[in-house]
């Protein structure tokens, strides 16, 4: 499984080096390329595009450091050295063996 990375403060702002935070692409299954439309796809839309809800707990998957793995995840999305249908791709599908559940501050699921 692919692991989230220790993130510093300077690749989480500025996102310039992100070759080691990116999983193989032949790794990521059809159902994360665009034009998919599974449930992480259309959480990435939403968080990149309008923003998630305010209160959004990312319940993650045992085994994986959930700040570490948002840290991570927002390096990837902020990064401008791979193209907007890749970062979809990448991130939906790391969101997806990271994370088993993103839930509103009532408890429903985003998902």
């Amino acid at each position: 499984m692919f692991e989230p990375i220790e993130v510093d403060n300077a690749n989480t702002i500025f996102s310039a080096k992100i070759d080691h935070l990116i999983p193989p692409m032949k790794d990521i299954p059809d159902e994360f390329k665009c034009g998919s439309y599974s449930k992480w796809n259309a959480l990435f839309s939403t968080w990149f595009f309008d923003g998630l809800p305010e209160g959004v707990k990312f319940i993650p998957n045992e085994g994986v450091d959930s700040n570490k793995a948002l840290r991570h995840l927002s390096c990837l999305m902020r990064t401008f050295s791979t193209q907007q249908e890749d970062k979809e791709k990448i991130c939906s599908y790391v969101m997806s063996i990271w994370f088993k559940d993103i839930v509103d501050k009532k408890g429903n699921s985003l998902l």
